[in-house]
């Protein structure tokens, strides 16, 4: 995995969403860390961003339908 710049201290960077990032912690058990470690590889990212990824893509399966206006 390429290595990647990272700000320092409580700097913050932009994502391509327009969001602060932040260091952030979580616990995990080890198979989850390294499942997470070969799904970021396979995607050529960091194991944050594939958290990123996959959280935002969950949010897509648990919002709610868009309406559609049917035809009168």
């Amino acid at each position: 995995m390429p290595a990647t710049n990272r700000p320092l201290g409580d700097s913050q960077s932009r994502t391509h969403w327009g969001s602060p990032k932040r260091c952030r912690s979580l616990s995990m058990t080890d198979e989850a860390w390294d499942l997470l470690t070969r799904i970021a590889a396979v995607q050529g990212m960091n194991r944050s961003e594939a958290i990123e990824r996959l959280i935002r893509k969950a949010m897509e399966w648990t919002a709610p339908p868009a309406k559609v206006d049917q035809p009168n």
